[in-house]
């Protein structure tokens, strides 16, 4: 019995540390023809490091399962909202047992620590991660993708130790994932990269001209990350160079696109503009088909803040990014006093032209050039409620000394119709970032 159980352990090993690695298109880092691919120069490790190309930590899924802390937004009337935790916060305490992560993204530290000794030693894990896509009804093994995981924390807990530390625990006292979190020595033979950044790699330098943004000025600095998106968009609807591979007459879905997105705005800019939490929202921006595309109006573009915008519009450039666009253009064109205060206003703005919270949230400090981070995100929140909360009463009066109702001749947009995540593929709609088992925004948090 002992021998069958150890033959089937060893089955379960292979099928999910060779097979699925090979079906979900990630390569290791030591088996990749570097020399081959010319747009590397110097060591592959450095690199990478600079230009922020994520690189991955292998599990052994036979050995280890991943123990993870879930992003989870405290919600009004909860027990925690009872006793005074704000309805903003982040509750970290949510900790799950992920069977289905596959691969664990390294950070700078981690990969510079391995390029000066060879190793890296780890019990933790906070960058997110790939994770194998549930199969849907017809799939194949083959057919089988990775789909990004975010979270606050996560380490790797030995299935044997664990088992006997549920065995041998006091009733009383039952055991905790943390502290049976597993010690890893990790070196290049740990490493992998997903096939599609290593794709456009080899595609640097082959000589497509990318689009000039046609509002550019010698005497001012925009935001090259704006740039890049409106480059982007050019290269995606007009030139098709964001084309995901067709594979056994499978049509590419909505994750495979966004792979293809992800490793171009990763490759062709040649430094870490979207290493921050910006890239969930930027290859969002790209595409020119989206579920809410109906919900971003041209009519927009007669407001004062957003003319500028009227000069960039392209049939190849979707109304959202015209918009995000014209505001870029607008806040390069504030004084300099009281920026703050401005940054508000501009995220007030893009909440009434359509974006949803985390999309505000991304592309205030895109545009800004400043983060959003953790620790400001309770008063960047409050903040602009006030702020909507003055437009909203200055709107009311105006429409009560009108007589006039919200609908008469007057767009109400103070609800945001959403995160920019959804995308409509022919007849189909797939939704992006709503899997609660595979993904969850690292900036999770409520509506505004």
């Amino acid at each position: 019995m002992e021998t069958s159980l150890s033959l089937l352990s060893f089955t379960e090993y292979v099928v999910f540390n060779i097979e699925t690695t090979a079906a979900t298109g990630v390569k290791k880092y030591s088996d990749i023809d570097w020399k081959g691919i010319g747009a590397v120069e110097g060591h592959p490790l450095d690199f990478l490091i600079t230009r922020g190309i994520p690189v991955y930590y292998k599990i052994h899924r036979g050995d280890f399962f991943v123990s993870r802390y879930q992003w989870q937004p405290v919600v009004p009337g909860s027990a925690k909202e009872v006793v005074g935790v704000s309805i903003q916060a982040v509750d970290y305490s949510i900790i799950r047992r992920d069977t289905d992560l596959l691969l664990l993204r390294l950070d700078e530290e981690d990969l510079r620590e391995i390029r000066a000794t060879g190793t890296r030693g780890m019990t933790e894990f906070t960058l997110g991660g790939l994770a194998l896509s549930k199969l849907k009804e017809g799939d194949s093994r083959e057919g089988a993708r990775l789909a990004e995981v975010d979270f606050h924390r996560a380490h790797l807990v030995s299935h044997a130790r664990w088992k006997h530390a549920q065995d041998t625990a006091r009733i009383s006292r039952p055991p905790l994932h943390a502290e049976h979190a597993e010690p890893l020595w990790i070196g290049y033979e740990d490493l992998y990269l997903e096939g599609s950044d290593l794709a456009e790699l080899r595609k640097c330098g082959t000589g497509m001209a990318l689009e000039s943004y046609p509002l550019a000025v010698r005497e001012r600095t925009f935001p090259p990350v704006m740039e890049w998106l409106y480059r982007a968009a050019f290269a995606c609807n007009r030139d098709k160079a964001m084309e995901p591979p067709m594979e056994r007459d499978r049509k590419p879905n909505w994750e495979d696109r966004k792979k293809v997105i992800q490793s171009w705005l990763r490759v062709e800019p040649g430094e870490p503009l979207f290493d921050k939490r910006w890239m969930r929202t930027a290859v969002t921006l790209v595409p020119r088909k989206y579920k809410f595309a109906k919900r971003f109006k041209e009519e927009w573009l007669e407001k004062p803040p957003f003319q500028k915008g009227k000069a960039l519009q392209s049939e190849h450039v979707s109304m959202m990014l015209t918009l995000a666009l014209a505001l870029t253009e607008w806040w390069l064109d504030q004084a300099g006093d009281d920026l703050q205060a401005k940054r508000i206003e501009l995220a007030g703005l893009l909440e009434d032209a359509g974006f949803g919270a985390i999309a505000v949230e991304d592309l205030t400090g895109m545009i800004t050039g400043e983060e959003v981070t953790d620790g400001q995100r309770a008063t960047f929140l409050k903040e602009l409620s006030r702020e909507q909360a003055k437009k909203n009463l200055v709107r009311a009066i105006q429409v009560a000394r009108s007589g006039a109702s919200m609908s008469e001749g007057q767009m109400d947009v103070s609800e945001p119709s959403g995160d920019p995540d959804s995308f409509v593929e022919g007849d189909r709609q797939e939704i992006v970032g709503n899997s609660e088992e595979v993904y969850v925004p690292r900036n999770l948090g409520p509506r505004i």
